[in-house]
Formats: C-alpha cells, sequence, structure tokens
C-alpha cells in the first residue's frame, strides 16, 4: 500500500451507524465494569428479645456459633431500618440444642433502643453486616461452588 492509498484511507469518513454502535458497546462495556466493581452487603437477620437485666435493657440473641465473629466484629444493627449502635454486654458459655438439631449460643447486647422497644420480652428482627464484597468476588464464588 503506498501513501496515498492510506492517506485516503485514513480520511474516509466512518458512518453514523459505526459510531453510534461503537458508542453503544463502550458504554455497556464501563456500566459492566462499574457494576461488577460495586461493593455488596451481606447480613445476618436474627431474632432478639429485650429483656430487663440490672435495671437496664439488653437484647437476647440466640445465634449460631459461625455468626458470632460477624456479632463480635461490627458494633451497629439495624431494626426496622434504622441503624443502632450496641456494645456486648455477655457471651454466653453455654451450647444450646434447637427442636431442629442446630447448635446455638446466646449473646446478650447493651444497646440504645428508642423508647417504644424498650418493653420487656418485645421481640425485634435485627440485622448485623456479614460481609461487604465486590459483585466480582461473590459471581468468582459462585462459580467456585457449582452455582
Amino acid at each position: 500500500m503506498n501513501s496515498i492509498e492510506a492517506e485516503i484511507f485514513l480520511r474516509k469518513e466512518i458512518s453514523i451507524v459505526y459510531k453510534i454502535i461503537l458508542f453503544i458497546f463502550v458504554l455497556i462495556t464501563c456500566v459492566t465494569l462499574i457494576i461488577l466493581n460495586m461493593n455488596y452487603y451481606t447480613y445476618i437477620t436474627l431474632n432478639g428479645i429485650v429483656k430487663e437485666v440490672d435495671n437496664n435493657y439488653v437484647l437476647v440473641l440466640e445465634t449460631d456459633k459461625n455468626n458470632i465473629k460477624y456479632i463480635t466484629n461490627n458494633n451497629i444493627m439495624s431494626i426496622d431500618n434504622k441503624s443502632y449502635y450496641y456494645e456486648i454486654y455477655k457471651i454466653g458459655n453455654e451450647l444450646y440444642i434447637s427442636d431442629n438439631m442446630k447448635n446455638y449460643n446466646i449473646i446478650y447486647l447493651k444497646t440504645n433502643l428508642e423508647k417504644k422497644y424498650l418493653v420487656n420480652n418485645l421481640i425485634l428482627k435485627i440485622k448485623i453486616k456479614k460481609d461487604s464484597k465486590i459483585i466480582l468476588k461473590y459471581l468468582e464464588d459462585y462459580i467456585k461452588n457449582g452455582g
């Protein structure tokens, strides 16, 4: 190819259809990369019972032994989509067995609950953050575990 043919080829106008297709392809690629690199949070959901202990209200949780690490590593829980700070009052040493043969421990949490929740034996649904990974890692784990 001589220089005149190369110059004609380089000066040739690209069709608007090709420009639109190229723009859409680049846009889809960028959006896909952004979505796959976003953080995704998983939560453990537990039922807690409000109890009065030593004139203070504590939250009593029955949880699987595997979930204790998530409770001890965090200090924020969510009740009715509102966040509350907590600290661990006591972790029971005893291991209990439920009716469906699952082991669990009892954890007592001190927290700053609102007055409407300070009712003895009130059952609350609690969410505590478990993991925070990018979506790509969750997909990778999902594929490795066989779907």
